[in-house]
């Protein structure tokens, strides 16, 4: 174990730059966790740690220990300065950890005979899948694609706002027509979200195998999903409002099919 209590150690530069910057997360194939919780999941489901850090003022060694368990990882118990350089969640009992990536293709997923898949296209905001991955979870997906994406799946605000989901829900990056063509092979009905010439949510069958696919808030689907959607489903709306957070689309979307499947 190492003891750091200058958060100008160029150990904590070093986390603070892969917080911060995706090209270096990136380039040294890691990403970062913050929280006792999220730490403990990552653990538990194979994640290799390479770094963690605790602060040593508000969390004992030993509390650490049996919080974290067994770990290969190199621990540095840190100095209230140093650790709040790192953290979002500050003056509290808290672990961050460096973790080595793991990513999957489309060929690796395993999925269950009726199987429910969420597609994201070109989502953009961090927050926004973090707290979709949390739903995700909630809601038994058995896999989150993301078509054409624009944010990076690693960044630790997705980590941080899926609340433990983002390791519990096997997502997969690929282009939207491989991700056409998987869903095509497999026998997934393709349940698209628009506006046009759609059916109410809770009136389509999302009993069996589907794939719910969500477009980008401010353009929605593109034509290759409504080209080749085996439904157009929308959320009914009243009020003066025309469309919802993305990540509030998706849970209504996900607790229709997983209402309908229980």
């Amino acid at each position: 174990m190492k003891h750091i209590d200058s958060a100008k150690n160029p150990t904590i530069k070093q986390v603070l730059n892969y917080i911060e910057k995706a090209r270096d997360r990136k380039r040294d194939n890691v990403f970062v966790v913050e929280g006792i919780r999220e730490n403990a999941r990552a653990l538990d489901s194979g994640y290799s740690a390479q770094w963690l850090f605790f602060p040593e003022s508000r969390m004992t060694e030993l509390e650490f220990k049996v919080e974290m368990g067994r770990t290969e990882a190199l621990v540095h118990a840190c100095g209230d300065e140093a650790f709040d350089k790192i953290a979002v969640r500050k003056g509290i009992p808290n672990v961050v950890g460096i973790y080595e990536r793991q990513t999957q293709d489309l060929v690796d997923l395993v999925l269950p005979d009726n199987a429910l898949v969420l597609v994201l296209e070109a989502i953009e905001k961090p927050g926004n899948l973090g707290a979709i991955l949390r739903s995700a979870s909630a809601a038994e997906v058995d896999a989150v694609l993301l078509a054409d994406t624009v944010v990076d799946a690693f960044h630790p605000q997705v980590v941080r706002n899926s609340l433990g989901g983002f390791f519990d829900v096997d997502m997969v990056s690929a282009p939207s027509q491989e991700i056409v063509e998987y869903l095509s092979e497999k026998g997934i009905r393709k349940v698209v979200t628009t506006l046009e010439g759609s059916t109410p949510h809770y009136q389509t069958d999302m009993s069996g195998s589907a794939a719910i696919v969500m477009g980008a808030e401010d353009t929605g689907v593109t034509d290759i999903w409504l080209e080749n959607a085996d439904d157009r489903i929308l959320i009914p709306m009243g009020g003066v409002v025309d469309s919802l957070n993305v990540s509030v689309a998706a849970a209504i979307m996900l607790f229709e099919a997983k209402r309908q499947r229980s």
